[in-house]
């Protein structure tokens, strides 16, 4: 499970797998919606939010990756629920959302 392995890459301080393991969960997710306006869009904003490296001295990091995985476990039960209206609004105001992208987006 992605999820899991995102918590592993995290306690390990294994930030390059976590970089990878977060992408193709988005990836995941939003290649199922089958609009490719909507990948395009979800493609650019990833560049902005989702960092490629993270410094390992930076003691808030994984307190702040954790957080953003906590938000990964709760997209993924939206999508088993199906609670489509409650999806769109967790990912536009909490995951996605430009205020918070300092969680993934740290040195």
């Amino acid at each position: 499970m992605l999820i899991f392995g995102m918590t592993k890459a995290i306690d390990d301080e294994d930030y390059s797998d976590y970089y990878h393991l977060q992408t193709e969960f988005h990836d995941i997710y939003t290649n199922k919606s089958k609009n490719d306006e909507l990948i395009r869009i979800i493609h650019q904003l990833k560049k902005f939010f989702i960092k490629q490296s993270y410094h390992k001295e930076n003691h808030e990091i994984k307190k702040k990756l954790h957080s953003s995985n906590d938000e990964h476990k709760t997209i993924l039960q939206l999508f088993r629920d199906k609670n489509v209206a409650e999806l769109e609004i967790f990912l536009r105001n909490k995951h996605w959302n430009v205020e918070n992208a300092h969680y993934d987006s740290l040195e």
